[in-house]
């Protein structure tokens, strides 16, 4: 897994040197799933669950695109898990219990 120069490992953390701006700098993600095949296609990246640590409040205007100083890849994904955590969050938001997972491509 690599972006912007970075080697991204399973269970290894990474921090930012410097500014974190949407779309400028800084570890870009997207909270829900499906937003991150607008940045990254499926036939050439791979995606991860992540943890992201300073989080800047701006968020991309038209999908959840955010950005962060510091980030923890958790885990791969699979297409099935992408589109079952994209499932689960329309059920939660649906019944009002809306609680979103970081999704980032590479």
């Amino acid at each position: 897994m690599t972006c912007k120069g970075y080697q991204f490992t399973v269970g290894k953390t990474y921090e930012h040197e410097g500014t974190v701006k949407l779309c400028s700098s800084g570890f870009h993600f997207c909270e829900h799933p499906l937003d991150v095949f607008g940045h990254y296609a499926p036939s050439e990246s791979v995606y991860a669950e992540i943890e992201a640590e300073n989080v800047s409040d701006k968020k991309e205007s038209n999908d959840t695109k955010r950005v962060c100083g510091k980030i923890t890849i958790v885990k791969m994904l699979s297409m099935l898990e992408m589109a079952e955590i994209a499932v689960a969050m329309a059920q939660k938001k649906i019944s009002g219990t809306g609680d979103n997972q970081a999704i980032r491509g590479t």
